[in-house]
Order: structure tokens, then sequence, then C-alpha cells
């Protein structure tokens, strides 16, 4: 298949589970306002953490695993899915029982039952993240549709859950646990059709995952909590409404995530079939470029209509948001164009140059919040983000850089390049 095609149709996928989730996100805030979207905002972290945890890395070396395995995805699955379920269900546990020293800071407001709620959730998450990235590997398409039907009835879930508690924190988690439960079962469905999944667990391949996953590990925990630890220190110093607001706009910032996360989906499918370096590096370059571009004109479109979008979709109670999803957007920009980077590493196993700059990243972040204190707000937290995600998208393209030899230049769009998305521009406005 073209590449252009399938990133067309994967965007498609990304932008129809965007929008699908979006009405999620609004019966969030409509039934709960901007106190209890905060305080679920907070839980869904804590989540997050957990599970970015129990991963230990693995999701993302399935990529190299796949390249060097063709043929062994089902001895592949049968380790991967059991390494996942233990870690998953231990670090539950852990969080659970870490309550107490954490329920005066970043759990402000939160309660032991909720917590245990959310936790449930994360056996279920691991386990579908793996799945997906077992049929992504093989099928972009087949995974997209499985993306898009998982969201779909993630709709339906919402819906009962608030229809059966209205304005209540149980109805958010009931909701996530039912979106999270209905994503394993839809991977799980598209995995034994295409045959991808088995129950045999090999012990060198167990052995050769948590090799390299744990060589990821701080890594993918670092890039968690750049990007998601603002909320979390947030809700420590502030209040539960400023954390809902800050959750609707990094929300809405994710929008220009899908293009990234589209082109890398499409870009990590060809890695899997390419044996070259220096075909994966040129390859990963002209997607860079490509991604910035529109990256760029995505914020611009977003600056625009973003408080718009805000008061009509959330309502005028979280019209807060809307500076703080500009400040935020350079971040976005620039952590879209990091996936794409990133992708070229975990392919040639320079697994260390992804946990290094996702470590600065964190850094930087918190750094700056902690510093801030009291005086730390929305805004301010936003404008943290998107500092530490631009320092981590420099290093990367030094990284990338030096070990391509690929001049840094080369990341960025050609003359050429930027006439003919302006010429399509130009086509798609009305004409005088």
């Amino acid at each position: 298949m073209n590449t252009a095609r399938d990133t067309i149709f994967a965007f498609s996928a990304q932008i129809a589970t965007f929008a699908i989730s979006i009405l999620s996100s609004v019966l969030i805030a409509r039934f709960l306002g901007p106190d209890g979207k905060g305080v679920l905002a907070v839980l869904l972290r804590v989540a997050g953490a957990t599970q970015a945890f129990s991963q230990w890395g693995i999701q993302e070396t399935l990529l190299p695993y796949m390249r060097e395995n063709r043929n062994s995805s089902k001895s592949l699955s049968g380790s991967a899915l059991a390494l996942g379920g233990v870690f998953a269900c231990g670090a539950s546990v852990l969080m659970v029982l870490a309550y107490p020293a954490m329920a005066d800071s970043v759990l402000k407001g939160v309660s032991l039952e909720h917590l245990v709620g959310v936790m449930l959730s994360v056996p279920l998450t691991v386990l579908g993240l793996f799945l997906g990235r077992i049929v992504q590997l093989r099928s972009t398409r087949q995974y997209n549709v499985g993306q898009v039907a998982a969201a779909l009835l993630s709709i339906g879930g919402y819906a009962l859950a608030f229809w059966l508690w209205r304005s209540n924190v149980v109805a958010g988690i009931a909701g996530f646990l039912a979106s999270q439960a209905i994503s394993f079962g839809v991977y799980l469905f598209l995995g034994l059709r295409m045959r991808l999944i088995g129950l045999s667990i090999k012990r060198a391949v167990v052995r050769k995952l948590l090799g390299s996953g744990s060589a990821m590990q701080i890594g993918l925990m670092a890039s968690f909590l750049a990007t998601q630890v603002g909320a979390l220190v947030l809700n420590a110093y502030t209040n539960s409404s400023e954390v809902g607001l800050f959750a609707t706009a990094i929300g809405l910032g994710n929008l220009l995530l899908f293009f990234s996360v589209s082109v890398r989906l499409v870009l990590q499918n060809r890695m899997a079939e390419t044996d070259s370096s220096e075909d994966l590096a040129g390859l990963t370059a002209r997607m860079a470029r490509h991604t910035l571009l529109w990256l760029v004109m995505g914020a611009i479109g977003l600056s625009i209509v973003g408080r718009m979008i805000i008061v009509i979709l959330y309502g005028k109670a979280f019209a807060g948001a809307y500076l703080m999803l500009l400040w935020a957007m350079p971040g976005f920009v620039a952590l879209g164009v990091a996936q794409i980077l990133a992708s070229y590493f975990v392919a040639v196993k320079r697994l260390l140059f992804t946990s290094i700059a996702a470590i600065a990243a964190v850094a930087i972040n918190l750094t700056i919040m902690f510093a801030l204190g009291s005086q730390l707000s929305g805004i301010t937290a936003a404008i943290a983000q998107s500092l530490s995600s631009i320092v981590w998208l420099a290093i990367y393209a030094i990284w990338f850089s030096r070990l391509t030899r690929e001049r840094i230049l080369h990341l960025i769009p050609a003359k050429a390049e930027l006439k003919y998305y302006v010429t399509l521009v130009r086509r798609a406005l009305p004409q005088p």
C-alpha cells in the first residue's frame, strides 16, 4: 500500500476516534462540571502512571522484536500478555496501598473508593494496549478499524454510566472502566481473527522482552510524567476546578497529536518491514518534515476556533481553559515531531536515547512547577509543559542528526514542500 494513502486512512480513523472521545469528554464536563472533571482527571492520570509502569517498556520493544521475528507473533503475544497481566495487577495493588501517603498532596480530594475503582481498569488497559500493538504491527488498517469501533462502543458505556449515577464521579469511573474493557475485547477479537494470539509462554521471549523493556522503562515513565504530571502537581497546589480547566485544555491540545500518531502508526508498520537503517533514516526525516507542517497548520486553526469550541461543547464554566490551550500548543507541536523521531530510535534499538531525553523533559517540567509553588496555575503549568516538550524535541533532533548523518535542517520543511502546502491551502479556500 501507498504510505500517503495509509497515512490518510490512519489520520481519518484518528479524527473519528478523537471526535468520539470528545463526546465522552463533553458528557463528563456537562455532568460533573470543572470540579468533578478535575477529580476524574487526577484519577485517570494516576491510572495512567500505573499503566505506564506496568507496561515495563514491553509495548515499545514489540516493534524491533517483530522486525527480527516476523513469524513468531503467537509466542510473542502469549509472553507479552503474561508479563503485562502480572505487572498490571501488582502495580495496581501497590498504588492502592500507597494512597495514605498521597491523600493530602497529589490525590487531594480523591477518595480511596474512587482510587480502587479506577485501578481495576489498569490490567484491562495494559493487556488491550499490548493486543492493539500486535495487531497494529501486522495491519495498521485493522488496528484503526478496531480503534474506531472501540471508541463508538465506549460512548454507550459512558452514556449508560451517567444514566445510572448522574452527576457523580462514580459515573466517570464506571464509564472509563467500560471503555477499557471494550478496547480489550475489540483487540482480542481482532488478534484471534488474524491468528496472532497464542497462549504459549517462552522463557527466551520473556527474558528478551524484559531485558529490552527494562532499558526503556525509565524513559517511558519519564515520558508519561513529562506530559501528564502537570495535573497532579496542579492538584497539590491549587484545586480540582483549576485541574478540570487544565485537563480540558490538554485534552483539546491532544487533537494536534492525532496526525502525528497516525503518521507514527504507518511509519512503524513500514519499519517492521524495512531492513536498511539508511532507508529508515530517510523515511523518518521525510515524515518528520510533513508532520511538522501539518501540526503548525493545525495549531493555527485550533488557536482561532479553540475558545468557541470550548464554550459550545463544555459550557461557559470552562472558558478559562482557552488561555491554557494557547500556551500548551507549542509543546504539542514539538511533542508530535518528537514522536516520529522516537520511532526511529526504537527501531534501531537506541532505547537509551529516548530515556535520557524524556528524563530531561520531566526534570525541566517539574523544576518550573515546583519553583512556582503556590504561584502555580493552569497557565504556568501549560507553559512548563511546552518548554519541556521543546527541549525534548531538540535533544531528539541532535541525536538523530548525529546517528544518521542527516542534517538537523533536513527535519525542517524545504521551500518546495512549503509551496506545495501553500498551494493546497489556496485551492481549499473559497475563491472570490
